[in-house]
Order: structure tokens, then sequence, then C-alpha cells
């Protein structure tokens, strides 16, 4: 254990008598530890398992923290679709590997565009694939939300009837797009489009 070995050469530095229950939380012993961590494990599994994302390259608890602490794209896709589920946005039958595989064909077809103002768009986030992937779930006789597809998005960043000044939502620096299709929201901040609404 790490801490325990700094504490033993900071104790041995400073001439003091090493105590080992000094290493150890109260109440905390490595079979509760161990116990905790599979918990942990199965409740990730079930998790994924409940919004169909098995197949996550976030399949692991390790992968997971490790991309959460990242903040890397793998893990705002997951929690973006995650989120997609739950606000209905998308239905989980859509599963998290066509999400994951429109994801990346939305990535590759943003790569090297500029908007109208100049700015550099580098990367799609959850909600508008979302909206990309549509909803083609019925409420009585007609669609909830008809998909948009990239090009319609990408054709209105680059050529807009109208550009909203910037405005914050939080920290996150944000402009609106106006077209004939459809209207997008890009974050200035993390060059990203944040959301794709439908006309």
């Amino acid at each position: 254990m790490r801490g325990a070995h700094e504490y033993r050469q900071f104790s041995n530095a400073a001439g003091l008598r090493y105590k080992f229950e000094r290493t150890q939380v109260r109440g905390f012993t490595q079979s509760w530890a161990q116990k905790s961590f599979q918990s942990g494990l199965r409740s990730h599994r079930t998790w994924l398992k409940s919004i169909g994302a098995e197949g996550s390259r976030l399949s692991t608890l390790r992968k997971y923290y490790a991309a959460k602490i990242a903040n890397d794209r793998d893990y705002r896709l997951l929690i973006g679709y995650n989120i997609a589920i739950k606000k209905g946005d998308i239905s989980p039958l859509v599963g998290y590997t066509l999400f994951e595989k429109t994801a990346d064909d939305c990535l590759a077809a943003i790569r090297g565009i500029k908007t109208s103002t100049g700015l550099d768009v580098q990367d799609v986030g959850g909600h508008a694939i979302a909206r990309v992937l549509g909803n083609t779930l019925t409420s009585g006789n007609r669609v909830i939300r008809l998909p948009v597809p990239i090009k319609e998005a990408i054709k209105t960043v680059q050529k807009p009837t109208k550009v909203s000044p910037p405005y914050f939502v939080g920290k996150d620096e944000r402009v609106k797009f106006f077209g004939n299709s459809c209207n997008v929201v890009v974050s200035i901040t993390d060059k990203r489009i944040v959301t794709i609404i439908p006309r």
C-alpha cells in the first residue's frame, strides 16, 4: 500500500516509531473494501445492461473511471447516451453500438469544417447525436421526432440565414446558427455541436 510505505519512510526520517494502526481506516477492513469493489462492479454492469450499453468501450469500471477523470470522448458519449435515453430523446432499443457508430460517422463528417463565423468544429455532443438519430417511436399516429441528417447541420453552420450573438450557459460560451431545415447550437468553448433543432 502506497500510503503505508510513505508513512514508514516519514516515520524513519523523523525518528518516530512506526505504528501500523495509523495506516488503517477504522472499520474499513480489506474484506469490506473487496465487498465494496465487487458491489461497484455489479452496479456498473447492471447500469450498462439497463441502457443497452454493454458493448461500450467503457465496459469495465477501471476504464469508466479513467475516462471520467480524463473527461474523454468515450465518457462524454456514454453519459450523453444515458441522458438521451432518460429524456426519451431516443429509444433504448437503439442501443449504444448504433449511437457510438452514429457519433463516429458525425465526427468524420464534420472533420475540417468551419462555421460561417470561422470556428473550427471538432466534435459532436450526445444531444446532437440523439437528434441525428431521431426518435421514430410513435405517439398516437404521429412520429415523435424525425432524424436530422448531419449534412443539414453542417449546411446550417456554414451558410446560416442568421447567427445569434454569443451567449453563456454556465461557463460554456455558445452561438446559435439558424438555417432553413434546422437550427444548430455550437459551443465556442469546446468547439462542439451541442444540439440540432429541427425546424
